[in-house]
Formats: structure tokens, sequence, C-alpha cells
């Protein structure tokens, strides 16, 4: 709820409770002091009566155990009851204070002398109507006693009955002093009621209670009028600020509205409310300039997003026609690789016709070989033969008639060993042609084999490169169809961007018509 005042009402509120609090602690504090020092007066005031009651009470007791020392000394036979009836006979503060004697007797002593009660002289005190000593409840007499014995005299404080005019009267506070006479082992007393020092104190209390009471008022008056005062003062602060914040707040709700012709009158200051004024000014100044770069720049940016989108969709079906042609090169690539896969097989095929072709040829170089051995035998034979021939013609010739027959067989044979001699040797000419052609044949085939398998590698080659292009326009055509999702995507933005442009653009021409003639010369200022 304080949250949704106004800032005058709260600025009100927070000093005047600081100030208030502020003046409550301060005012508890002094009270609190008046009151501590009040106490500790008040227990100085009785604590310096009591003192002066103890003084008198030592006094006299030591005045009467100077006398008892004196008399004693004396050493006259009746020196004791003498000095009983002595001191039954002194009396002080107008005859109210007296003296009484009794002995240290254990566990309760006798009484040796009372002036006042003479019935109870050579009674033992232990009747418990003396327990009233100490405040617990401690044996009157025996409480004497002990003080006594323990530092030869002391203070012993009880309630006992006060005699008045009227007999006697409610149990008061009494304050005694007894002092032991050793040779004696007497103990000397007497006693008096401070229950005048407790009504003293009382008014003494009450007095300053009533100064402490007057403070307070006092107090309390300054406090109302400072505080009128305080409250006046805040409220013409309060005023003083709230104000301008007001008219600061006004400023921006008309800018908020659209009303970029609204003016901020405050008067020139350089505290942070004027700095807030200038602020807000240079703010409607540099807003109504920003609207025009917002015009332009919207009409720019829509006509962009439209040419944008045109070269999208242009690049859209190119990259479908891309990606057909990249899909139909994978179909080709494969194709292409399956015939090259094929003609392959067939050069292997080939080669291998090949390698059994050289080993055939090599098979008949070698038989040609065994051929020509077999031929130079036959020609070698026909030499001989016809050796023969020719030595048996000349035997036939020395013969005569006799071996003229055996010349004509001669010469046959010679002419038949001739005959096989030359076709000898025409079969050798053939044999030599013909193993010639079949080492050329080899070589021939052996240069074959090498280039089948130098096109069967390179086919290989060939084949590994084939299933790269495959996977490679296969990888292709996936990019180029994300490519395509994309600029599916960035077209969609883009017609996007074109709504935004335009709806931009209407929202823009609220504010132009604010003011058309303001506008158009602040769009004159901006395009100089």
């Amino acid at each position: 709820m304080f949250f949704d005042l106004k800032i005058r009402w709260k600025f009100l509120l927070s000093s005047y409770l600081v100030m208030f609090f502020s003046v409550l602690v301060i005012t508890f504090f002094v009270i609190s002091a008046l009151k501590t020092n009040a106490a500790h007066d008040i227990e100085t005031f009785r604590l310096e009566e009591i003192n002066k009651v103890k003084a008198n009470l030592k006094n006299y007791v030591d005045m009467t155990y100077g006398l008892i020392d004196t008399g004693y000394k004396n050493s006259a036979a009746d020196v004791v009851d003498r000095l009983k009836r002595d001191i039954s006979a002194m009396r002080y503060d107008n005859g109210t204070g007296y003296f009484w004697i009794n002995d240290t007797g254990r566990p309760y002593p006798k009484m040796v002398m009372h002036p006042t009660a003479p019935d109870l002289n050579g009674k033992i005190m232990d009747d418990s109507k003396y327990n009233c000593a100490l405040g617990q409840k401690e044996n009157l007499f025996k409480a004497f006693v002990d003080v006594a014995e323990q530092g030869g005299a002391g203070f012993v404080d009880y309630l006992w009955t006060k005699p008045t005019k009227d007999g006697l009267s409610a149990e008061q506070p009494k304050l005694s002093y007894v002092r032991l006479y050793k040779p004696l082992n007497w103990i000397i007393g007497t006693g008096v009621y401070i229950d005048d020092i407790d009504r003293t104190v009382a008014a003494k209390t009450a007095a300053i209670s009533t100064q402490i009471r007057n403070i307070l008022i006092n107090i309390i008056m300054a406090v109302a009028a400072i505080s009128l005062l305080s409250f006046a003062g805040l409220w013409y602060l309060a005023k003083k600020i709230s104000d301008p914040l007001n008219a600061c707040a006004d400023f921006s709700s008309k800018l908020g509205a659209g009303d970029l012709n609204a003016e901020l009158d405050l008067a020139v200051s350089k505290d942070e409310v004027g700095q807030l004024a200038t602020s807000l000014m240079k703010m409607r100044n540099n807003l109504r300039t920003s609207i025009f770069h917002i015009t332009s720049v919207s009409s720019s940016l829509s006509d962009g997003a439209s040419d944008q989108a045109s070269s999208l969709e242009e690049t859209s079906s190119s990259l479908e026609e891309m990606s057909a042609m990249t899909r139909q090169n994978a179909e080709n690539a494969t194709m292409g690789n399956k015939i090259i896969n094929e003609s392959k097989s067939i050069v292997m095929q080939a080669n291998s016709a090949m390698g059994r072709l050289t080993a055939a040829m090599k098979d008949i170089s070698q038989a040609s070989s065994e051929t020509q051995k077999i031929i130079k035998t036959i020609d070698e034979i026909a030499f001989q033969t016809n050796l023969l021939a020719l030595n048996a013609a000349v035997e036939a010739a020395r013969a005569g008639e006799a071996g003229a027959g055996f010349a004509v067989v001669a010469d046959e044979v010679r002419n038949l060993a001739m005959r096989a001699a030359e076709a000898a040797r025409v079969t050798a000419r053939l044999i030599e042609d013909t193993v010639k052609k079949i080492n050329d044949g080899d070589e021939l085939a052996a240069s074959t084999n090498a280039t089948f398998s130098e096109v069967a590698q390179n086919i290989q080659k060939v084949s590994q490169f084939m299933n790269e292009i495959v996977q490679a326009s296969d990888e292709q055509a996936k990019g180029i169809e994300q490519i395509n999702q994309t600029v599916a995507n960035i077209n969609n933005v883009t017609q996007n961007n074109v709504s935004l442009g335009h709806e931009l653009i209407e929202a823009v021409n609220v504010f132009e018509t604010k003011d058309v003639s303001d506008n158009q010369r602040l769009l004159g200022q901006h395009r100089r």
C-alpha cells in the first residue's frame, strides 16, 4: 500500500516516520537515563541516610562501651550492678533510644539487662518471636552474638514492632549496632527504627518521578511543536520535489500516447529533476528525428526484403534444378561404375586369355627349336648320303659296266639326298622365319598382356573414382537439400520482415499524422 502512494506522500511519511522514531528513540534513552540517574540518586540518598544512622549508633555504643570499660577497671565491689543501673538509665533521641546488654551464651544468649522490659532480665532469649534477624528468620540475639564474636562489633537489621502513642504498630525495619565487651562477656547494643528513612526515600522518589514526568511532558510538547513545524517544512519540500516530477510524468505520458509536440514548462535548475526534464526534452526531439529515420529505413527495409524474397525464390528454384542435376549425376555415375565393373571383368578375361596365348607361343617356340634340330640332323644325313652316293658313283665308274647299274642307283640316291638337303634347307628357313615371328608374337603378347594389366589397374582406379563421385554426389544432393531447406526458412523470415516493415511503416504514419508541418520540417532538416 505504501508503494502505491505518490512521491509527495512517500516523502512526507518517510521523513516524518524517521523523525518520529528518532525522537522516540532519543526520548526513550533520555527517560531511561533520567530513571537510571534517579534510581542511582535515590539509592545514594538512602545509603547516606543509613550511613548517618549507623554512624550515630556506633558513636552511642562506643561511648557506652567506654563508660563500661572505665567503670569496670575501677574494680569496685558492686561495679557490675552499678554499670547495669547506669546504662539502663541512659537515653538518647528524645528519650526513645536506649541500650541493652546480653551475654554470649550458646546456643542462645541470656538477657543481662533490658531497660524497657525488665522481665526479660536473666531469661534465655530462645522464643520463636525473636526469629526475625537478617531477613532469614534467624534468632535475633543469636545473630547479635555471631556478629560480635566474629568482628568484635557489627550491625544487624531485622523487623520489630514499633511503639507509638496508640500502642504497638506493625513490624517495622530496625537497625541495631552491637559490640562485645570481652572482660564481662557482655554484648552492648542499641537500635533505631529506619522506617522514617524509607518514608524520606519515598518522598524523594516521588519528587524525582514528578520531575521526570514534567520533563516528559515538556519533551512531548517540544516534539509536538517540532513535528508541526517539520511537517510544514516537509510539506513544502515535498511539493517542490513532487510538482516537477508530476510535470515530467505528465510529459512522459503524452510522449507515450504519441504526442511528440508536447512541451515541458519547468524552471531551469541544475538538480536531478532539472536534469530529468532536460533529458526528457532531448528524448522527445531525438524521438521525433528518429521517427523519420525509422520511416526511411522501414521503407528501404521493406523494399529490400521484397527483393530479397524474390531472389530467394529464384535461388530456391536454382537449387531445385541443381539438386535434380546432382541426383542425375549420381545416377549416371552409378551406371558408369557398373559399366566400368563389367569392362573390368572383360579386360580381366582378355588378360587371362593373353596369358594363355603367351604360354602357347612359348610352347610353339620351343617346338620350333626342336624341329630345327631335327631338320639340321636331316640336312646332315642328306649331306652324308650325298657323299656316300658320290663315293658309290666313283666306285661304280671304276667297276665299269659291272657297276653301271649301281652308278644309276647311286646317282638317284645322290639326287634324292640333294633334294632332301634342299628341302631341309627350305624347311629350316621356314622354321627360322616361323620362330622369329613366334618370338615377335611372344613379345607382342607380353606387351599386350602388360597393357591389359595397366588397363585393368586404370579401370580399378576409375572404378574407385566413380565410387567417390557417387558418394560425393549423394553428399552434395543432401547438402543441397539442406541449403534448400535453409533458403526456405530464410524466405519465411524475409516474408515476416516484409510484413513487419509494412506494420512499422503504418505505426510510424500514426506519428506522422500528429503534426504534418513539423514532421515535414524535420524531414527536410534530416535530408539536408
